[in-house]
């Protein structure tokens, strides 16, 4: 039987690698792409009941009583949360008290911590999966899907508005745009399942010469669906921004010893 020579048994070693690794990558997305069929076991809405009206939202679930929402749904001027506003997470048509126990700013940290009654939590949510955060920020192009309360998008980050730092890129926008009522909600990797980001806010970046007057008004008259009457052009890009993975590590961290210190369980 005829050796191989050195060469050979690199060239059948580094064949041998390639299938293993393109195995485990399709073993991947297949386990990412069962994650993202199974998101819908897993929404949750919050609800806020202030007088008459009913505002809502949507949250992620993170284990021990606690759900991660968007701080703007409770304090957005001139509507602030009173103390007879009730709050509570629907999951799977049951609606649980909570309380808002830790929160952030509406610009930079639009993030806030909920907590619900140990005693009123149902089995199937106490039992159900936590995401980890993902260890690093989305690059853009990132394949991503928004788990709302009534609807599961896929999406992509966003490369409109990207941010760039220390020769580093990447996106805290996706490119779908969805309703106010998915504020909130969880944005996850759709290739690790690792929870992404926190839907924030819609975004209008102007795309024409702010040092135009003209330009200027007519930006502005698009975004209130009026005619400017210039006779200019003028383009308006609409993003959905989200927290990032870098912000809600921290944020998690802060609200665990601020739950601490305060006694909260």
């Amino acid at each position: 039987m005829k050796s191989l020579s050195g060469a050979a048994i690199i060239a059948l070693t580094a064949t041998m690698l390639a299938a293993c690794i393109h195995t485990e990558d399709a073993a991947r997305e297949a386990a990412a792409y069962q994650r993202f069929l199974g998101a819908s076991e897993a929404q949750i809405k919050v609800q806020i009941r202030s007088g008459e009206r009913t505002f809502s939202g949507g949250g992620v679930w993170l284990g021990d009583g606690e759900v991660l929402t968007a701080y703007h749904l409770f304090y957005e001027p001139p509507r602030i949360l009173q103390p007879s506003d009730q709050v509570s997470v629907v999951f799977r048509g049951v609606a649980i008290p909570a309380k808002v126990v830790f929160h952030g700013d509406l610009r930079e940290n639009d993030l806030a911590m909920l907590k619900l009654e140990r005693d009123q939590t149902p089995a199937k949510l106490a039992t159900l999966d936590t995401p980890s955060v993902c260890g690093d920020v989305e690059p853009v192009g990132a394949s991503l899907y928004i788990t709302a309360y009534d609807a599961v998008y896929s999406t992509t980050a966003s490369p409109v508005g990207a941010v760039m730092y220390k020769g580093k890129t990447w996106s805290e926008a996706v490119t779908s745009i969805v309703s106010h009522g998915v504020s909130g909600s969880p944005v996850f990797d759709k290739r690790t399942g690792c929870l992404a980001g926190v839907i924030s806010r819609i975004e209008y970046t102007p795309q024409g010469n702010m040092a135009d007057p003209e330009q200027v008004a007519c930006e502005k008259a698009t975004l209130q669906m009026n005619d400017a009457g210039l006779g200019v052009t003028c383009a308006i890009s609409p993003q959905t921004i989200f927290s990032t993975s870098e912000a809600i590590r921290p944020f998690i961290a802060q609200a665990h010893r601020y739950e601490r210190a305060h006694g909260i369980d």
